[in-house]
């Protein structure tokens, strides 16, 4: 392990896609790509992801601007 807490907290997405490969569409990849850094990125800041990810899909399904709270 290293001591920057960046790189730990992207540790396991660097091997996760290795070990679960997941789906290999476009918007699979890019699904990866995303929610990984939202999720860090909200619980740094002690926001609630589960309130977040509603919001959003909410606001998908409607069409709505996606919250952009992060």
């Amino acid at each position: 392990m290293t001591h920057n807490a960046a790189e730990e907290s992207l540790r396991n997405l660097a091997i996760a896609p290795k070990l679960y490969p997941g789906s290999q569409s476009a918007y699979g990849k890019r699904w990866r790509e995303v929610l990984p850094s939202c999720i860090e990125t909200l619980y740094r800041q002690g926001k609630s992801i589960l309130d977040f990810l509603a919001d959003a899909i909410h606001a998908a399904r409607t069409e709505q601007p996606i919250p952009s709270d992060i």
